[in-house]
Formats: structure tokens, C-alpha cells, sequence
């Protein structure tokens, strides 16, 4: 086929918020100015504050989940678990009656805090209200702050799920979203000669989704998006969204059907070593939450096409000890196709903008069935696991050193036993898998509060290089869960309500080649952090991170990798958060990096501040963020949380020489009708010719809630 003319222009930028090392850097004499301005606008501004639409404790982790996934990770995860929380905000948790699954759930909490919780209403009676989490002494003000929004000491009534008094009481809510980034892009023009462009449609992402809910009881909805670059009513999509997704979800049907999950949903499996779907349970700032937790079936409201499950799932109470997970699944993903009767890998972009990635989509029928059994005592917890997964094509990855024991088949089977053992101060955990070909893997941890405010986690892990699970995600280096056997050791250290020192240890070693590493490799990592915090007053921390790794060396003679090399990162974050008034805050933030790898010594800096302004009585707030980084290349690189619309944040990678703002404006308006917009740029570095002025690309952004 005849290449047509329009492709032979110049390279097409990438979105903006990952093309930060072609953007332009402001000039340092600026910073006090934008300073000046935030103690202005606190000093005007005596209104009161109400709780920030998203925690600031945990934004260091989710900084670090995602640096440590390096893109292997369903970010929509993270979106679904953000309206979880949301979900708590306008349908507070019991105190009193809240069970075990149910703390676990929100994913905020470490195992022994939970157990402390729980002990401590049991032995002292109904909590009377939520400041008296702090007379249980097991929570640190960070948690308190948290939590606080997302609880209640009031004990609703639960009765039997009756399906016509849900629909009758239920709360509707609708979502709109429209954004688009406003950089030129050469592959939405039409071609003068062919009429057509690259991509089938147009630069506009769209997201809408429905949803009646009635507490954590009902949940049912759809949920529709059409990605840039993809079509609309028109097209490859003329009957609609490129992605359509629906759920319907009850809990508490009878006493023997405690839940029933309809559609599209998600599920969690011990610690991750066959299947999990849920946030946590990685290496972050929070040393200590390691252990995965979290209600085996959920609801799916999100956008992430291939990496859910569609069908029905149900929860039963086989007796007072013992219930029984199962659940099935047929669902079509999108996959590399190179022969007529197999896929060589999975796809999970989940976008369809040219007839390349249209020709890959849905080609790939993934069947599961699944299942899982439970048996709790008081202090003792031990499952029994298993799923199979099925495909109408072969998968057969093209043969390489490092993919050598990648599965291959059209079936695979995986089994499990977890377990967990609860005992005041002391939380056990662990899981042992099994996949179709022998191979084994296992997690074990231990979590024990010390007394004198010290707790101590462990954990030790090992996973045999042939060790076949497509929906693993447990607590390891290496996103893919195999070929690794590590021991972590970690510490968090409370000597008065204000000061908090946790840090952490990891050693691992991959005894087979891993993909571009040659070699079996190992590394060690460790990572401290001290915190010191007054609640509605400040929150600063300094951390001081360093990893030493193995890494494939190129090798320009054979057009390959061969050997390997020593890799040295040493990082430095300060962080300042100060509630300057009643009704606003500001955020400072700086990060120092410097990476020795191949004899070659690289540095990067970034630097940003924040200003949150959020008043009670007011229907209007905003925030907004000026950054400057100047770092030598993408190998040395800051992820920096980004404050966004409702039920959106992003994480993207700093690096290059650059200057970075956002705007955000959100009014609230009659009855509960939010509207939102969000404007964000970053500066040109570098000019594409003489006669090209630098200027900044941006993206902008609406949103339109109604909850009624």
C-alpha cells in the first residue's frame, strides 16, 4: 500500500502531561512573587475550611505506587478506589457496626490498626462519637485527619435488600466530562490529498456515567467513554461510546446471599499471587501497609477496558464460620494478533484511534471462573482459592531468554491457600500458589505493635521464574509476579502524637533474565521518612530514599543488551503543608534526585507550590499549582500528585527542563449540581525553528455532577 504524503510530516508530539522534557523553563526570579501572593490571598480569606477533597497523606503513596509500576498498572484502580472513598463522604461508616471487611475496604488503615479498632470497641462498648478514635491511641494524626470525613458513630438501621424500596430510595447521581489538550497535533488534520486523517476521530475525551446507589447496600449504573483520537456516533463507533460498561450490585439479599455482583466487577484474592484488583499493598511512604485487604467482589465503574471482569459474582453464608466466593466471567479484551489462531500479547491501552489498534481490538476472548472459600474464627483465617482462565486463541508470545516461562496455552489453572492470624499485637499473613505447571509462589508477612508506639512489618517473599498468573499483582519488585525472592523489613516509630519516623528495608534477587536485563540480577532498597504534623495547623516531612540495583548494559555491537551494569538513585523529598487560614492552604514541595548508571552521573531538582482554596458556606473553590524541575533526562524523573476535577487526580512523570501550572475552579451551585474546570500547561523548552515563538501547551477541561 502507498504511503500516504501527510505521513512523512515531522513526529508527533506526545499528550502534554508526558511530553514534560520538550517544555520551557520559567525564570527562578518569579517564585517569591506567586509566595507573596498565597500569604495575600490567606490574610483576605477568614472563612472556614472544610476537609480537602482529597487526603494529603496519601498522596506520597499513590506517588510511589505508580513510580514503582512504571506503567504495568491499572491506574483506573486508583480511580475507582478515590470513589469509594467518595462514597463514605456522603454515606459515613459505622463505628459500631462496621465488621473487619469492612475497615479493610477502605484501604486507609494497616491490619494491626484495624485490630486495635476492634478490640478497643469491644472491650470499652459503642464508640460515642469520632473523637473518640483518639482515645483508642492506635492512630496517627495523619489516619485520624482521614478518617474523620468517613465515619460516624451513628448505627443505621440494615434491613433486607428489597429491590423496589432501593430503586424507591436510592440517590441518582450523573457525571459529564470533557477534555481535550489544546497542543497541535498533526495527526488529527485532514489530509488534503486523501481526505482523511491518522487518527479516525477527534482530539475530545469524553466520559459519562449514571449511577443509583442506596449506601453500600445497591449500586447499579453504566458508565461510557470515548478516548482521544477515537469516534464518536460515527465511524468504527456508530452505534455509540467506544467503551461501555454496567453494573448492577446488592449486598445483604438473604442471609445465605449476602452479595450479588451483576455485569462488570472486580475481584481480590488473598495477597495477590492469582488475582487482585484493588489499591495498596506496595512498597510506599507507609511503611507498614503491606498486607492486601479488601472485599472480595466489588463493582467496576471505571474506564479500564481489559482489565475487569463481566458477568456474576456472588458472596454465600455457608454457616456462622464459613462462606463461599464464586464467580464467572466472559469477556472480550483487546490483543496482539499475529496469526489467525493466536495472540502473541495482551494489550492494555485500551485505545482504537487507527486501523492498527481497531484491527487488535475485542480479538481476544477471555473466559475466568473462579471461586473461593472461607473459614474465620475469632483470631484465626484460612481460604482456599482457585481460578482457571480460558481464551479462544492461543497465547503464544514470541520466543525470547526472558520470556522463556511466560505462559503459553489456551487454558492455566491457579490454585491458593491464604491465611491470617490475629492475636492482640501480633497480625500473620501469607498465601502459597500454585499454577498449572508445578510452579509455586508465596507471600508471608508478620505485623506486630511493639509497644511505646513502634510497630515492626516483615516480609518474605518467593516466586519461582516459571510461575504463571495473568492477573497477579502481589508485594513484589518486579510487576510481573515471578522470577523474585526478596525480604522486607519495616518500622514505624511514634514517640509523641506529632512526630512519626517510619522507614523500611527491601532486599531482593531475580535469578532469571528479565526483560533488557541479561543476566540474573539483584538490588536493595531502603527509604525513611519523618513526619511531623498538627492537625488543622501543618503537615511537613522529609524523605530520604536509595536503591541499588543491576540493569542491562547496551551493547551497540550486537544491537542488543549484554552484561550488566551497577544503577545508584539516591533521592530527597521535602514536603510543607500549612493551613494559613480557616479557608485555605498552601503546599511547598521540593525534590533532589541523582543517578549513577553506566559510569554516567545525572541530577534533576523540582520544585512546586500549591494553594488550596476550599471555604464551608461558599460555593466557590479552586487550586492551582506552579512547578519548575529542570532534570537531565527521563532516568531521573519526580511523579507529583495533581489535584483535579471530581473523581479525577493525575500522577505524571517531571522531568527535562520545564515550568508546570494548574488551574482548577469548582462551584457548586443549586442543589447539588457541581460544575468544574481545569485548565493545566506546560512551558516549550525548545523552539521546533527560529521563527517558532515558545509558548506553553495546555489542556483544558469541564465537568458537570448532579447528584438528585
Amino acid at each position: 500500500m502507498k504511503t500516504p504524503l501527510f505521513l512523512s510530516r515531522r513526529s508527533a508530539p506526545f499528550p502534554v502531561s508526558w511530553r514534560l522534557s520538550e517544555s520551557g523553563c520559567i525564570r527562578h526570579s518569579r517564585i517569591p512573587y506567586f509566595f507573596l501572593f498565597s500569604l495575600w490571598l490567606a490574610h483576605c480569606s477568614p472563612l472556614k475550611c472544610q476537609t480537602n477533597g482529597f487526603p494529603a497523606h496519601l498522596i506520597p503513596v499513590l506517588e510511589d505506587w505508580i513510580a514503582t509500576a512504571e506503567g504495568d498498572f491499572g491506574s483506573t484502580d486508583l480511580q475507582s478506589w478515590l470513589e469509594h472513598l467518595q462514597h463514605y463522604i456522603q454515606h459515613p461508616l459505622s463505628l459500631n457496626t462496621a465488621t473487619r471487611a469492612e475497615w479493610e475496604s477502605l484501604g486507609l488503615l494497616t491490619a494491626l490498626q484495624i485490630e486495635c479498632l476492634m478490640s478497643y470497641r469491644m472491650e470499652f462498648g459503642p464508640f460515642i462519637g469520632a473523637e473518640e478514635l483518639q482515645a483508642a491511641g492506635c492512630l496517627p494524626l495523619s489516619a485520624l485527619r482521614i478518617l474523620s470525613p468517613l465515619v460516624t458513630a451513628q448505627t443505621a438501621g440494615q434491613s433486607r435488600a428489597d429491590l423496589f424500596r432501593m430503586l424507591r430510595d436510592s440517590r441518582q447521581s450523573l457525571l459529564i466530562r470533557w477534555s481535550r489538550s489544546m497542543m497541535p497535533d498533526w495527526r488529527y488534520d485532514v489530509d488534503s490529498l486523501s481526505g482523511y486523517s491518522w487518527f479516525e476521530g477527534g482530539p475530545d475525551r469524553l466520559f459519562l456515567r449514571f449511577r443509583r446507589a442506596l449506601g453500600t447496600q445497591f449500586s447499579m449504573g453504566f458508565t461510557a467513554e470515548k478516548d482521544p483520537g477515537e469516534t464518536l456516533l460515527t465511524g468504527s463507533n456508530a452505534h455509540g461510546f467506544d467503551f461501555l460498561s454496567a453494573h448492577l450490585f446488592i449486598r445483604d439479599i438473604s442471609p445465605a446471599l449476602r452479595t450479588l455482583a451483576l455485569g462488570d466487577f472486580t475481584v481480590n484474592l488473598g495477597q495477590g499471587l492469582i488475582m487482585h484488583s484493588g489499591f495498596g499493598g506496595s512498597k510506599s511512604a507507609m511503611a507498614m501497609q503491606i498486607a492486601r485487604t479488601g472485599e472480595p467482589l466489588q463493582r467496576y465503574t471505571s474506564v479500564d477496558e481489559n482489565r475487569h471482569f463481566r458477568g456474576v459474582g456472588a458472596k454465600l453464608q455457608l454457616g456462622k464460620k464459613t462462606d463461599l466466593v464464586v464467580f464467572a466471567s466472559s469477556n472480550r479484551i483487546d490483543a496482539s494478533q499475529f496469526a489467525k489462531d493466536s495472540v502473541s500479547s495482551f494489550l492494555t491501552s485500551g485505545l482504537h484511534r487507527d486501523y492498527s489498534e481497531r484491527s487488535f481490538e475485542n480479538s481476544l476472548r477471555q473466559q475466568v471462573v473462579g471461586g473461593r472459600i472461607e473459614l474465620e474464627t475469632v483470631h484465626f483465617r484460612v481460604r482456599a482459592n482457585g481460578v482457571w482462565f480460558g481464551y479462544d486463541k492461543t497465547i503464544a508470545p514470541t520466543i525470547q531468554p526472558y520470556n522463556r516461562w511466560y505462559f503459553r496455552g489456551r487454558s492455566l489453572l491457579n490454585t491458593s491457600i491464604d491465611y491470617t492470624v490475629r492475636h492482640r499485637g501480633l497480625y500473620l499473613f501469607g498465601e502459597v500458589a500454585r499454577s498449572e505447571n508445578g510452579a509455586l509462589a508465596t507471600v508471608n508477612g508478620m505485623l506486630a505493635s511493639l509497644g511505646g508506639g513502634l510497630d515492626v512489618a516483615l516480609c518474605l517473599r518467593h516466586l519461582e521464574p516459571d510461575y504463571q498468573a495473568p492477573m497477579a499483582r502481589a508485594f513484589t519488585e518486579n510487576t510481573r509476579a515471578h522470577n523474585e525472592t526478596g525480604a522486607y523489613l519495616g518500622l514505624s516509630f511514634r514517640p509523641s502524637s506529632l512526630l512519626t519516623i517510619e522507614g523500611f528495608a527491601d532486599l531482593y534477587r531475580h535469578p532469571w533474565v528479565r526483560y533488557r536485563i541479561d543476566a540474573p540480577s539483584h538490588g536493595r532498597e531502603w527509604r525513611v521518612r519523618v513526619t511531623l504534623e498538627k492537625r488543622r495547623a501543618f503537615e511537613c516531612f522529609s524523605e530520604f530514599r536509595n536503591e541499588r540495583k543491576w540493569i542491562g548494559t547496551a551493547s551497540p555491537e550486537t544491537a542488543g543488551f549484554s552484561g550488566l551494569t551497577p544503577s545508584g538513585l539516591t533521592q530527597v523529598r521535602m514536603h510543607l503543608g500549612v493551613h494559613l487560614s480557616k479557608g485555605v492552604e498552601w503546599r511547598m514541595r521540593i525534590n533532589w534526585a541523582r543517578l549513577r548508571q553506566e559510569g554516567i552521573l545525572q541530577r534533576g531538582w523540582q520544585f512546586h507550590q500549591d494553594v488550596i482554596y476550599k471555604p464551608m458556606g461558599v460555593p466557590f473553590h479552586f487550586s492551582a499549582r506552579i512547578a519548575w524541575f529542570d532534570t537531565d533526562s527521563y532516568d531521573v524523573r519526580f511523579y507529583n500528585f495533581e489535584n483535579g476535577m471530581m473523581y479525577q487526580f493525575g500522577i505524571p512523570a517531571y522531568y527535562g527542563r520545564a515550568w508546570r501550572g494548574y488551574l482548577n475552579l469548582r462551584w457548586k451551585g443549586w442543589r447539588d449540581l457541581v460544575i468544574e474546570g481545569r485548565w493545566s500547561a506546560t512551558g516549550i523548552a525548545k523552539k521546533e525553528s527560529d521563527s517558532e515563538s515558545a509558548r506553553p501547551a495546555s489542556d483544558v477541561g469541564l465537568q458537570l455532577y448532579w447528584a438528585f
